[in-house]
């Protein structure tokens, strides 16, 4: 299952809507025209509205991923503690004896505890839910000394896997297995743009590998 639907307008809108505060200020006016449904006066249609979200989440990628990476590293006290200040109380002592109990070092060790799903449910989850994203935006507007390196080598992932994706894409183009292919990356495009996840390329090798065989480029290319 993809983790957007591009065909749903209002999933494109929500999502663009998630990111736009990760954009400088240009690039912001062009979402919140994109919020409107509109360019120029007239109605986008369902592709340009699409390929207009997926052009701002290639651009927001970096940031995104500095930000993960900064709270599960130095920044994860910062995240911890932005958050207790955020949420209920009945919430942040949820939290706080989960952490307490396992040694967990940071926010993210918590959710991937296996015990999360049963201490924290309803409406505690869902405020957990809506305020994280809240708090990586604010921690991308006010650490941006301490994202530059992550964001720097952000940007350097980023680049490596659109390489990949461009060579898979000329490699569809003449290829008897072009349906499978595109749709592997229309996958990973999903997984890495919208979803926010950085697959290394050695993951992307050995996924293409058991989906579409050795019909590839060589592992080393």
């Amino acid at each position: 299952m993809s983790f957007l639907n591009t065909q749903d307008r209002a999933e494109l809108l929500a999502f663009i809507d998630s990111i736009v505060d990760y954009l400088p200020p240009e690039e912001q006016e062009r979402a919140f025209t994109l919020l409107q449904e509109k360019q120029g006066g007239e109605p986008l249609s369902q592709a340009e509205l699409a390929g207009q979200v997926l052009q701002h989440a290639v651009f927001t990628w970096p940031a995104r991923r500095a930000v993960q990476r900064y709270v599960e590293a130095e920044g994860a006290e910062a995240e911890w503690t932005k958050l207790l200040e955020t949420v209920r109380p009945t919430t942040a002592f949820l939290l706080k004896r989960l952490r307490e109990r396992t040694g967990a070092r940071s926010l993210g060790q918590v959710l991937g505890l296996p015990e999360i799903a049963t201490a924290i449910q309803g409406e505690e989850r869902t405020e957990l839910e809506l305020v994280r994203p809240e708090i990586w935006i604010e921690l991308w507007q006010t650490q941006p000394e301490a994202l530059t390196a992550h964001t720097q080598e952000a940007t350097k992932e980023l680049q490596a896997m659109q390489q990949r994706l461009q060579k898979l894409e000329q490699f569809s183009a003449q290829s008897e297995k072009r349906a499978e292919v595109g749709e592997k990356i229309r996958d990973f495009q999903d997984r890495i743009y919208f979803k926010g996840e950085s697959i290394s390329l050695e993951k992307l090798n050995e996924e293409l590998q058991l989906t579409i065989g050795d019909v590839l480029m060589p592992r080393g290319e």
